[in-house]
């Protein structure tokens, strides 16, 4: 019997490559207007590719605190461009707060089109598994919605992947399961269809790993893009019949939420930890902890946090999302 902590975390756009000409944030940016330098003017782009470097040095710095205060053994990551950058991340900002060495890091190609790829750090050897090139005809679930949406039986099924990730904790397996599901860009319904599929997708590939699922070790963990604290959410084939337990229930209602959209005011939980029912059951006191000290000043309600040096009203900041943490017992 050993002990296991795990995190997730969206940390929002991890990339090697910049485009200065058409990072649509500073597209306008208020500073340089504010101090009267045009689009047009020959300082222009020099003062903009600075301004960028500063806030993303800043923003880093940020996530590695973020991550640092999960105080996991092993950490699931959204929104990674590739390997590389995840070592330059790992040497440059995180090693630099005190957190501990992270010697195994995987980061595998997926299907999102930004290159936007599910990532996992550990402190302790690990297999990990690609499901990215799994096809909707692979596993029968086409459907006439996702032809309406655009979408072909041959497509991958999952936008990013199904990046399947083994650990030995002392001497039993756990298997994580770790996700990026479709965004609620253009509508949370008109893109119900997606994630629906996507969460079928990954309770077929649980199923496949473990015959009787309610018995087995395993966690799903990720970034699914949508709340299932509301009607009409795509999550559906997760929670179906008991299959996964939403460990975040263990927290307040209040307590749960994991992102903050400005236009609407509104925070969801869309980030989880879902756990086996054997697992769950085997846990009745573990309760997940959500890290805000990287979240911007804008966020609504959290006056007396004790937020991380140099976060701004709006940026820089560790990530839209916040990150999830649990201790296990296996």
């Amino acid at each position: 019997m050993g002990t296991i902590r795990v995190a997730t975390f969206n940390v929002e756009n991890l990339l090697q490559r910049f485009n200065f000409h058409s990072y649509g944030q500073l597209s306008s940016e208020r500073v340089l207007r504010l101090l009267g330098v045009g689009e047009n003017t020959p300082e222009y782009m020099p003062l903009r590719q600075s301004l960028a470097i500063s806030l993303t040095d800043d923003s880093r710095q940020q996530t590695a605190q973020a991550i640092r205060d999960t105080e996991a053994d092993i950490i699931c990551l959204q929104e990674v461009e590739n390997k590389a950058i995840l070592d330059d991340f790992h040497e440059f900002y995180l090693n630099r707060t005190g957190c501990a060495h992270y010697g195994w890091r995987r980061c595998l190609e997926g299907n999102d089109k930004r290159g936007i790829d599910v990532a996992v750090m550990s402190k302790k050897r690990i297999k990990v598994t690609s499901h990215a090139q799994v096809t909707f005809g692979d596993f029968d679930l086409f459907n006439d919605e996702l032809c309406r949406y655009g979408l072909s039986e041959g497509e991958g099924i999952f936008r990013r992947d199904c990046l399947e990730v083994q650990v030995m904790v002392e001497d039993k397996p756990l298997s994580i399961f770790v996700c990026h599901f479709k965004s609620i860009a253009g509508g949370r319904e008109q893109t119900r269809c997606v994630r629906e599929v996507e969460a079928a997708a990954v309770r077929r590939i649980v199923t496949n790993s473990f015959p009787d699922p309610a018995t087995g070790d395993w966690l799903i963990v990720g970034d699914l893009n949508d709340y299932v604290s509301e009607p009409g959410h795509g999550l559906g084939p997760l929670f179906a019949d008991g299959f996964a337990c939403n460990l975040l229930e263990r927290l307040p209602e209040q307590e749960r939420w994991s992102h903050y959209y400005p236009p609407a005011n509104a925070k969801h939980q869309i980030d989880y930890i879902l756990a086996s029912p054997a697992l769950a059951a085997w846990n009745p006191s573990a309760v997940p902890t959500v890290i805000r000290g990287g979240q911007p000043y804008r966020v609504p309600d959290l006056a007396d946090l004790n937020r991380y040096p140099r976060i701004g009203y709006d940026r820089p900041k560790a990530s839209d999302h916040c990150p999830l943490a649990i201790t296990l017992e296996i």
